[in-house]
């Protein structure tokens, strides 16, 4: 999967990403959402292909960040 992230799907972000691994796990950081959101489907149809599929009860998109917190409560308002 880093291979697949580095060289295809990374090169066509416009903003700061990055992909942590440990064991069976990661967390993808994007600075947009936008391509939070294309990479989660991109991800999804890249699993499929070799029968893998992700953990939905594991799998969401967080927001973070210095004013992420401000931001959700701003929302919630």
């Amino acid at each position: 999967m880093r291979l697949w992230f580095n060289i295809v799907f990374k090169r066509g972000c416009k903003g700061e990403c990055g992909l942590v691994i440990y064991a069976d796990d990661f967390v993808a950081t994007f600075q947009y959402k936008e391509e939070a959101k294309k990479f989660l489907k991109e991800l999804k149809d890249h699993l499929a292909i070799v029968g893998l599929e992700l953990e939905p009860t594991k799998t969401r998109l967080l927001e973070f960040g210095r004013f992420a917190e401000q931001k959700r409560k701003k929302r919630s308002r």
